[in-house]
């Protein structure tokens, strides 16, 4: 397990290897200036 920072998390790219790396078991911290679909990941 690892933690992991990810820029640019509430859509594309960064939403996806969010997603992934939170599938993976790690501990994941997301940063974006628009927050509307981190609360989906947040309940991941």
């Amino acid at each position: 397990m690892a933690n992991i920072i990810i820029t640019g998390a509430n859509q594309g790219i960064g939403y996806y290897f969010t997603e992934q790396a939170l599938k993976d078991g790690n501990k994941v911290a997301v940063l974006d200036v628009e927050t509307d679909k981190l609360e989906v990941l947040a309940q991941a």
